[in-house]
């Protein structure tokens, strides 16, 4: 779903992506994360895409910085409606400046081919095309050091108690991904899908966990907490 999430999200990657790193390596053994043509990439199929692009035409919706992640089409009859319809769901990752915007998804609800107030789908501002970024690698790394034991684990055997990482992962190298987040996970007061903010993703190497997002104009930290069935 669209939704943003409150406080928890699944142990899983949004994008594939590729990673290079700086140089070799550094000492403090962070590298960052780079996106080519194939990352965002559609993911749905040539006849998908086509109902797709009809769709949005036809909704005056652009298809401009969307990663189309699948559709799924059905007869539904809604509360209501004396009638079943044609309805259409599509989910895509939301990209900007040929940056993904991290933990945010766009779902859009067709009913015979009329968009519904049910979708959910960035439509905020827009942040200009200056993809420069402040923190260094070396920042990020003593931020994260400095946050991710504040990552909450729920659910599991332990429902009760939330747990947390570990300082196994103090020695961890870590790759740090330059992107997007929705404001308001560090701004509260703003409302959600108002504006976007620089970011970094950081986390352990070949993994999502523990990750924690970093405010690239600030270096404030939103440590994402997760639920494991």
């Amino acid at each position: 779903m669209g939704l943003k999430p409150r406080g928890h999200l699944a142990i899983c990657l949004f994008f594939i992506i590729s990673c290079s790193k700086h140089a070799d390596m550094d000492a403090d053994c962070i590298s960052e994360v780079t996106v080519d043509a194939s990352s965002m990439a559609n993911q749905v199929t040539p006849s998908q895409l086509a109902v797709i692009t009809n769709l949005f035409a036809a909704n005056n919706l652009s298809t401009s910085g969307e990663q189309f992640s699948n559709l799924d089409s059905n007869r539904y009859q809604p509360p209501g409606y004396p009638d079943s319809v044609d309805q259409v769901v599509i989910g895509a990752y939301r990209w900007v400046n040929h940056l993904p915007v991290f933990m945010w998804n766009d779902y859009f609800v067709f009913y015979n081919g009329v968009l519904q107030s049910g979708s959910f789908y960035y439509h905020g501002s827009v942040p200009g095309p200056d993809t420069s970024f402040r923190q260094s690698l070396e920042s990020l790394r003593r931020i994260y050091q400095a946050n991710y034991m504040k990552v909450d684990i729920s659910g599991g055997l332990a429902q009760s108690t939330p747990r947390h990482p570990g300082s196994g992962y103090l020695d961890s190298c870590l790759t740090a991904q330059p992107g997007y987040i929705d404001a308001t996970y560090f701004n509260p007061a703003l409302p959600s899908g108002s504006g976007l903010a620089k970011a970094w993703k950081v986390a352990p190497v070949g993994t999502s966990f523990p990750m924690v997002i970093i405010a690239d104009s600030t270096g404030a930290a939103y440590p994402v907490s997760v639920a494991v069935p």
